[in-house]
């Protein structure tokens, strides 16, 4: 509009300033007056006319509107604020975006199923309503995952709870879970089978379990014991046979038969009197040193020795005694007699199955039995193992004396010639 208006103002102008000079320029006498007059007449001279002829109200203005410009007179023409618009309908910064929904700015509109203005328990982000499964980790709703598959087993549940020891689902890496912390059962806290070793007492089918040898407890999960066959090195056991025989490499006490234990280890051992004495009948090298006498120096081509026997009058130690002087050990009674062996040698002397020594005796004595025969008291026979009693003795009115009950005496021994 302004640049319209414009050109007819200054045309307006121009007709006005035509039409004066016309009637200004009639005679060359009035013309040429005005020309040459003072600068008083100068001041209203073409100039102040034309200002007149051309009227403030030819342009349009006001009276009041002498004081603006050229410039201000156009604007007015172009028109008010109101003529051009308000700065509503020119548009402002609230500019329509032509509906597009906006997530997050709390409003739920087309496209969305909720807007909470950001994650919610019940509203995703992307402002989708909540659920285990979709593929949203939704901590407000309390997911610690959500992989958006089915499988259970995996790193995330189908609940939407990270895999873990205890939650009752078999996953990578464990071996059992059975969702509870008891650790007697078959499947500990750890949700690795139970198995001795694992430090964790199986009810019902360990009896202990220091997750490896202890003092108190086997390497197999069994109660310590010596005698059970296991070696435990912990409980201070050198060795365990499983037996309790002491003339073995391993005695009772799970201890390895050494020379000095106080028991005789057979095919190892001349001797054992369990002390530290070595000038007695046993040499602390378990060698016998001899200190036998001829009891019946020639008997039938046989000579009788009395050796000293440390310790318990057995069979077993009156029979050691005598191999460690180089003697042998005479039966007790005639061939066929229930107390001969393959041990004992057979000399023939003895006619009574019954009455061991008793012809020695009676030899020595004049007819008297071992009880009555004071050179034979302390004396004890072999019987190979067959008497519960064990050996048997002469003491003073005492025959058969028990060898069972009797230490450190003497044992009968042959030495043939």
């Amino acid at each position: 509009m302004r640049r319209e208006l414009l050109p007819m103002v200054l045309l307006s102008l121009s007709l006005a300033c035509t039409d004066d000079v016309s009637e200004t320029s009639s005679g060359d006498d009035e013309v040429g007056s005005e020309s040459g007059g003072s600068s008083e007449s100068s001041e209203s001279s073409g100039t102040e006319a034309g200002t007149d002829d051309v009227g403030t109200d030819d342009v349009g203005t006001d009276d009041a509107d002498t004081e603006g410009t050229g410039t201000d007179m156009g604007m007015e023409e172009t028109g008010s604020e109101e003529e051009m618009g308000s700065e509503e309908e020119m548009g402002s910064e609230d500019t329509d975006t032509g509906g597009e929904p906006v997530c997050g700015n709390g409003e739920v509109e087309d496209g969305e199923d909720c807007d909470d203005g950001g994650q919610s328990a019940s509203c995703d982000e992307d402002c989708t309503l909540a659920e285990c499964g979709d593929g949203v980790v939704n901590t407000a709703a309390r997911e610690g995952c959500d992989d958006g598959n089915a499988v259970d087993d995996d790193a995330c549940s189908n609940a939407c709870v990270l895999a873990s020891c205890g939650d009752g689902i078999v996953n990578d890496g464990e071996q059992c879970d059975d969702g509870n912390d008891v650790d007697t059962d078959a499947c500990p806290s750890t949700c690795m089978h139970a198995s001795c070793g694992d430090g964790f007492v199986h009810e019902d089918v360990e009896q202990c379990d220091g997750g490896g040898e202890t003092e108190t407890c086997d390497a197999d999960c069994t109660a310590v014991s010596c005698g059970d066959g296991t070696v435990n090195a912990s409980a201070g056991e050198a060795c365990d046979d499983g037996n309790e025989v002491d003339t073995d490499s391993c005695l009772s006490t799970c201890e390895s038969a050494s020379c000095g234990d106080g028991f005789l280890q057979a095919g190892a051992e001349e001797c054992d009197d369990g002390n530290a004495v070595d000038d007695d009948t046993c040499s602390n090298n378990c060698t016998v040193n001899c200190a036998g006498e001829i009891f019946v120096e020639d008997w039938n081509g046989y000579s009788y020795w009395k050796v000293p026997v440390e310790g318990l009058m057995s069979d077993e130690n009156i029979a050691a005694a005598c191999t460690a002087c180089n003697l042998d050990v005479p039966c007790s009674g005639p061939v066929g007699c229930q107390f001969n062996d393959d041990v004992c040698v057979q000399t023939g002397n003895e006619t009574n199955c019954s009455n061991p020594m008793m012809k020695m005796s009676q030899m020595l004595c004049d007819g008297a039995n071992p009880g009555a025969c004071e050179p034979m008291w302390g004396l004890y026979q072999y019987l190979g193992g067959t008497w519960s009693n064990g050996s048997c003795g002469a003491e003073e009115a005492n025959w058969c004396a028990f060898g069972n009950d009797a230490t450190d005496r003497y044992g009968l021994c042959v030495e043939a010639f």
